[in-house]
């Protein structure tokens, strides 16, 4: 911001854009964007107009209409940002952009538990889950996303993700939890069970099994790395009901290797470019959450050369 400012660059709060100037169906000059008082400015542009405005995971509408509906099976239905409603993906569509074909892709999470706050504890351990019956039924050590997928066609859309005492730090950040009854708890696994609503003979047996497993240190059932298995021996156990959420999406226009919005031909909009969240063309259906950093990544890399290329524009 600061070097925007720097260089001579207008910031405008509070003034979303609303639609894009393109006389004629040619090239894209400009933007009109609405001021908090209700009126509309114009922003015309010498040389392009990058769109840059997110994903639309605030938009109810357009989830329902671009992803699967398994990705809809979510606890909470937006992100913490309330200011993604896909204005950047309507306002290329309403110009002849294309955009990528249905189910986009939704970063989706699991780690919402039952009063729908967010346990980092649970998001990032490889540790027993088991569906409403009480069978395990996942690799607990799958990278997040293809973990709320496994979730999200389970009964109830979610999980029991099991603890017990032997780690300290773990016990008392659940023990916390448990005391505002977001966190099941119980001095054995039968109790356990109980409190779980599961049939404790099938919980029970689920329980010999993983810890049969976590023994001997090979998964042979799914496949978890068995140095990473936690023994369950050391009560109190502890179970959360974990349930998906959903962070952005980042499927968009279809752009080309310049960032030049393309229409429905594959021919490049002229004076308009798409990154970030509103650009496409990169992911499928599915974040790849073993990828580290690809989605902030991909924003600041094709941010660049969106700005770059439409720098170089002649005006």
């Amino acid at each position: 911001m600061q070097i925007v400012k720097q260089k001579g660059g207008d910031i405008r709060y509070n003034t979303p854009g609303v639609q894009l100037i393109r006389p004629g169906n040619g090239r894209v000059t400009g933007v009109i964007g609405r001021t908090a008082a209700g009126d509309y400015i114009q922003f015309n542009a010498r040389k392009g107009v990058i769109l840059s405005t997110g994903g639309y995971d605030n938009n109810p509408e357009m989830m329902e209409k671009y992803l699967r509906p398994s990705d809809l099976r979510i606890e909470r239905f937006s992100s913490f940002s309330k200011i993604c409603t896909g204005d950047g993906h309507n306002m290329g569509l309403a110009n002849g952009a294309d955009m990528d074909e249905p189910p986009h892709c939704l970063i989706v999470c699991n780690g919402v538990l039952k009063n729908k706050s967010v346990s980092p504890l649970i998001f990032e351990t490889v540790s027993l889950r088991v569906d409403k019956n009480g069978r395990r039924y996942v690799n607990e050590d799958l990278d997040y996303c293809r973990q709320a997928n496994a979730n999200a066609i389970q009964p109830g859309h979610f999980n029991w993700s099991i603890f017990d005492s032997s780690v300290d730090s773990v016990a008392k950040q659940l023990g916390r939890t448990a005391k505002e009854e977001t966190i099941l708890v119980a001095n054995s696994i039968e109790e356990l069970a109980k409190k779980m609503e599961v049939a404790p003979e099938v919980f029970t047996a689920t329980v010999t099994r993983y810890n049969e497993l976590a023994k001997n240190k090979k998964d042979v059932d799914f496949g978890v790395d068995g140095r990473k298995m936690k023994f369950l021996g050391k009560p109190p156990y502890y179970a959360a009901q974990v349930r998906n959420f959903a962070l952005v999406s980042v499927s968009g226009l279809k752009i080309n290797e310049k960032m030049q919005v393309l229409d429905k031909e594959g021919r490049p909009i002229p004076g308009l470019y798409a990154s970030g969240n509103t650009s496409g063309g990169f992911f499928g259906d599915t974040y790849p959450r073993n990828v580290a950093g690809i989605s902030c990544g991909r924003a600041i890399t094709f941010g660049r050369i969106a700005g770059k290329t439409a720098a170089a524009e002649k005006a």
